[in-house]
């Protein structure tokens, strides 16, 4: 990685961002899992070998990066990251926390 820090799901090859195989199928599998009703908190009990804090996971799930841009390539469909936005959203009002945490 040639001590550049990047996104979960990215790494850096001969100066380019790429979308990092294994971890990209990671990422993917936390958004299927995640939307298909399984709450942050209980992602590590559903994804074999998940070593990421619940805090990371749930900053992950509001990543738009990974819906692909000049910088970044594609790694979760569109409609896939607004169902998930949905799902955190109804999460959210459900305890009471309606604000988004959507980063850019």
């Amino acid at each position: 990685m040639n001590g550049k820090v990047t996104v979960y799901g990215y790494q850096f090859i001969d100066g380019m961002l790429q979308s990092d195989e294994k971890q990209s199928r990671i990422v993917q599998e936390i958004f299927r899992v995640y939307n298909s009703g399984v709450p942050v908190s209980r992602l590590k009990d559903h994804i074999e070998g998940l070593e990421i804090n619940r805090v990371r996971l749930s900053d992950m799930l509001s990543d738009r990066r990974y819906l692909g841009n000049e910088n970044f390539p594609k790694i979760i469909d569109k409609e896939l990251f607004e169902a998930v936005q949905q799902r955190k959203k109804e999460r959210r009002k459900a305890i009471g926390k309606e604000q988004p945490y959507i980063y850019n």
